[in-house]
């Protein structure tokens, strides 16, 4: 057995390849066969740890079907865990394992852990989603592995914030895929523009007031940007300006901002 190594508790419990979809299995060991091949196949287990779930099985019954649908397999470290791992297969068709109110089974999770591990609280987690309702149908309708790893990411992600946070942030992104499905024809006309212009050996000017100003900051001077960038910030407009209601002044200048190209242009 090797040594014990540590595990990051913020490492997902879960990795890309060890999950499969649409595992074509014509009985609950061929399905553990599933599960556990995947683990073997990245060196976690041995085929005897295979065996070993099951040999439980056949012993101690289908106690391993937790909640309608969905199977947690697994056996003692003893018997050929190298290192801590989960894996999750969903079965093309059903099996059954024997459970007299939760078969058939569409999900199967393998587990190999040597000793307490603190990813099992993601673990606990991820048996907890499948075993809520309107969850599993939702889990039901991904097709791929990594919408399913998506999925379970955000949800975790989501059960450790307030639902206000996940909200905020949730409203967020909408506005961002918002803008860029209605904007993303400017955004490439203006990308383009800026391209020609930098070709043909002009300068970018950005100018932004009041807070606006902190977007032409970003563009200006700093690693990863544009040589060529030129911001126009001048003092009056921005928040660093005392008082702060000068800047919104100073925007309804009339005539100010033909003064601040002639100086700059």
């Amino acid at each position: 057995m090797t040594e014990p190594v540590a595990e990051a508790e913020d490492v997902f419990v879960l990795e890309p390849q060890n999950i499969s979809m649409d595992a074509a299995c014509r009985d609950w060991q061929s399905a553990i066969d599933a599960a556990g091949g995947l683990l073997q196949k990245q060196g976690v287990i041995t085929a005897e740890y295979i065996q070993g779930m099951k040999e439980a099985v056949e012993k101690y019954g289908p106690y391993c079907v937790f909640c309608p649908g969905v199977a947690l397999v697994h056996a003692s470290p003893e018997n050929g865990v190298n290192r801590f791992g989960v894996s999750l297969v969903k079965l093309k068709e059903p099996v059954r394992f024997g459970h007299e109110s939760n078969d058939p089974v569409i999900w199967v999770i393998c587990l190999a852990s040597e000793e307490r591990n603190p990813r099992l609280q993601q673990l606990l987690g991820i048996m907890n989603l499948m075993s809520d309702p309107q969850a599993r149908k939702e889990l039901d309708k991904l097709t791929t592995a990594q919408e399913v790893l998506q999925y379970l990411i955000e949800r975790k992600w989501r059960n450790s914030m307030s639902s206000k946070c996940y909200d905020y942030l949730a409203h967020i992104g909408e506005i961002l895929e918002k803008v860029k499905t209605t904007q993303w024809d400017s955004i490439e006309k203006s990308a383009k523009k800026m391209a020609e212009t930098i070709a043909a050996g002009h300068s970018v000017y950005i100018f932004g007031a009041s807070h606006a100003g902190i977007l032409a900051q970003e563009m200006f001077y700093r690693t990863g940007g544009l040589a060529v960038v030129n911001a126009i910030l001048p003092s009056e407009f921005m928040l660093n300006t005392r008082p702060v209601t000068q800047t919104s002044a100073m925007e309804r200048l009339e005539g100010y901002p033909t003064v601040i190209l002639n100086t700059v242009m």
